[in-house]
């Protein structure tokens, strides 16, 4: 119990999670040790001490560091792609300054060839991390964190001056990456070469998104990640082997115990390749309970299979706290837990004992799979049951003996077994794919209700099927518990969602929704559909919309429309020019609809400007109790055409204040028309163009407007009553 407070401590510490305290008051309650507290404090300052351990040494508390120059080690292997190569680099002088921090670098352009350990002098833009602050949102300054990176940035073209040659405390990250090499050199242009790599060394640069989203939705990501099975599946050949070959020696075995050799070697050798495959979490919490189990043949201490679950958590806590902020830290162990707990349950074998296993962990982690991922596998029970064995029990010592043989005899045909039976798991998976429709998408947005189906769970492994009534009361009250909260008729529900410099804003009723705009694309790929809007309507429990509306074509208000396209169903599409897209319904011809009680009314803009902007989509949504005005980016020409043609209708209570709020638009006659009592700007922090403009903020002061910013707020959720009363408007940062 003591390691389990010890780690509470260290959790409540990056999470101020009251579940954390819940917990340990419970176990003072039941008396369980007095240590119990201490050891929770004492997480809780360990992980204190960590965090001032790592940070940050001598640098600016600026955002953005412009035209720095920077001299510092790589101290990661380049990951190279068709836009970028990416690598850490732990920095020593900032401006001829000494400093100390972990930088996350990127060149773009005219980049030399990277190796892990080189020093370089690099004039670069360095920035803090921020997050989109969204419901459903990647935490990635928490991603960061937990690799001790807070900072982020990118070479500035022909600047990279090469300094010294790679140190040699890195030959194991040099082995790994020259191993993964001579997988590719060998493979070709294989398709399953990233599958082949990650199987064997963890290394899952290669993978593509396709293979990823695959296994994915399979629910046999986990086969990806250097495990406990691939760490027992070394660790027991070296074993067996090197008992085997003791044992064929009289005189060896009177001098040691065959058993207590081939254990010393066996950990030896699953320590190097841990080392080999990178070292993440789930092969440091196997190769840690691999070591305790295994110590049982070197002493007269015995480990069971819960002290050597204990034992590893309490040391990669110890030794790593922030794994505590990734989900995999908890998949990883939990996993582990229901294996140990169902094995004494049950007492099954053979193929019974397999489905009995998987059944559990599908079932077992399906609460946090929900709570983290909005997704439940459940073709993943089927995926696993040939998955599981195919990959333990072939593809990964094929692969394993395959890359040790080809560093002497770099044949194709050797990897050709490899090969093969990887291409036929991911025809096997994709086959299975075709299932997904059965998979839940459904978002268990209530830590409560993860718990309570966790204890559910507990009380129908550990006690008779007749005392399953307080599991299922528990089951039904978390249900009820989530804050999957409906819409009621007459209202609406308006998100301005944090997509940077660019605007999305996601509308609901009580039984529709739409998608005002999705956000920038940025030159390297990826857009805030994927991003922020799909990953927010995963959140929302939306699996369809019925209205997807680009006010005009700029990319950072269009930018995520194909891939909202492409994964999510549209109803309908409405536009400002259907020439430009070749689809949709023209918006300035669109007659006012009803929705559940909500009125929604464009304002037709029919006269002919020549610049996009202010041939924006300008959308009214109105209810008993209040309104908004959504304007795209119209400047003044066009919000002078408004105040003509629509004298009566522009007046609302909220207005998402046009163009970000640039001096362009917002002029004193409109802001005067609309008479808002709450603006909203949706801008990016410390952009480019440096909206919101003062002037603007200045006319919305004139006036008493009270005025939000996704830059402080996140996203910005106002909600528009039924009856006369006042409009709620609310801060997603400020919960």
């Amino acid at each position: 119990m003591e390691i389990l407070s010890f780690s509470l401590g260290v959790v409540f510490y990056y999470t101020h999670s009251i579940y954390t305290c819940g917990a340990i008051g419970l176990a003072c309650i039941l008396k369980t040790s007095k240590f119990v507290v201490v050891c929770f404090i004492s997480g809780y300052l360990w992980a204190c001490i960590h965090n001032l351990i790592i940070m940050d040494k001598s640098m600016p508390t600026d955002m953005v560091i412009a035209n720095a120059i920077v001299i510092g080690e790589i101290t990661s292997a380049p990951i190279i792609n068709d836009t970028k190569v990416q690598f850490k680099f732990a920095l020593h002088k900032l401006n001829n300054h000494p400093a100390q921090a972990l930088i996350l670098l990127s060149c773009y352009a005219n980049c030399p060839v990277f190796k892990i350990g080189q020093n370089w002098q690099f004039k670069v833009k360095l920035k803090q991390p921020i997050n989109f602050a969204n419901p459903g949102g990647f935490d990635y300054v928490r991603y960061l964190a937990v690799q001790h990176i807070h900072w982020v940035g990118y070479i500035i073209p022909r600047s990279a001056i090469y300094l010294s040659n790679a140190a040699h405390e890195y030959w194991v990250q040099e082995k790994r990456e020259q191993l993964a090499k001579s997988i590719a050199d060998v493979m070709g242009d294989s398709t399953v070469i990233g599958v082949v790599q990650a199987l064997a060394l963890g290394v899952a640069n290669n993978l593509s998104y396709a293979q990823w989203e695959l296994f994915r939705r399979t629910g046999t990501i986990h086969l990806m990640v250097i495990s406990g099975a691939h760490i027992a599946l070394v660790a027991g050949f070296a074993f067996t082997l090197a008992e085997w070959l003791w044992k064929r020696s009289a005189v060896l075995c009177l001098l040691l115990p065959a058993r207590r050799i081939a254990s010393q070697l066996a950990i030896i050798v699953a320590l190097v390749y841990s080392l080999l495959t990178g070292f993440g979490v789930p092969s440091e919490r196997a190769l840690i309970s691999s070591a305790l189990l295994l110590m049982s043949n070197l002493g007269n201490r015995f480990f069971t299979g819960w002290q050597a679950w204990r034992h590893a958590l309490g040391l990669i806590v110890l030794f790593e706290p922030h794994a505590v902020l990734l989900p995999g830290f908890y998949l990883s162990f939990i996993a582990v837990a229901i294996l140990l707990a169902m094995s004494q349950r049950f007492a099954c074998r053979g193929i019974n004992n397999i489905i009995l296993m998987q059944s559990g962990c599908i079932v077992g982690l399906m609460p946090l799979t929900l709570y983290w991922y909005s997704y439940g596998a459940i073709n993943g029970f089927i995926a696993n049951l040939v998955a599981d064995p195919l990959v333990g029990y072939l593809i990964v010592p094929l692969a394993l003996l395959g890359v040790l043989i080809i560093q002497f005899f770099p044949n194709p045909e050797i990897l050709y077994p490899v090969k093969f039976l990887s291409i036929c798991l991911i025809k096997y998976l994709t086959w299975i794919d075709g299932s997904s429709g059965l998979n839940l998408q459904y978002s268990l947005s209530s830590i409560f209700a993860v718990l309570s189906v966790l204890i559910s769970l507990i009380l129908l492994i550990f006690f008779p099927v007749r005392t399953i009534w307080p599991a299922i009361i528990i089951i039904v009250v978390s249900i009820f518990c989530t804050n999957d909260s409906k819409i009621p008729y007459g209202t609406a529900r308006i998100d301005v969602l944090d997509v940077g410099q660019g605007l999305a804003v996601a509308i609901a009723t009580a039984d529709h929704n739409a998608i005002y705009d999705t956000g920038v694309k940025f030159y390297k790929g990826s857009d805030m559909g994927k991003l922020v809007i799909e990953p927010y309507l995963h959140y929302m429990n939306i699996r369809s919309i019925d209205k997807l509306i680009i006010s005009h074509p700029d990319i950072d208000h269009r930018g995520g429309m194909n891939s909202i396209q492409k994964n999510t169903p549209i109803a309908e599409l409405i536009v400002n020019d259907v020439n430009f897209y070749g689809q949709g319904n023209p918006c300035h011809t669109y007659p006012t609809w009803k929705w559940d009680g909500v009125l929604f009314e464009f304002m037709h803009i029919k006269e002919n400007f020549t610049q996009d902007n202010n041939t924006s989509c300008v959308l009214k949504i109105s209810t008993s109790g209040g309104s908004i005005l959504l304007t795209g980016d119209i400047e003044r020409a066009a919000e002078t055409y408004l105040i003509e043609h629509y004298p009566t209708q522009l007046h609302s209570n909220v207005l998402l204040i046009p163009h970000h709020g640039s001096k362009t638009s917002s002029s004193y006659e409109f802001i005067q028309k609309i008479a808002p009592e709450t603006a909203i700007i949706s801008a990016g922090l410390l952009n480019r163009y440096h909206f919101p403009h003062m002037q603007t903020l200045t006319t919305l002061k004139k006036f008493n407007t009270q005025v939000f910013q996704t830059i402080d707020c996140g996203m910005v959720r106002v909600s528009l009553p039924r009856q006369t009363a006042d409009v709620s408007v609310n801060c997603y940062k400020e919960g």
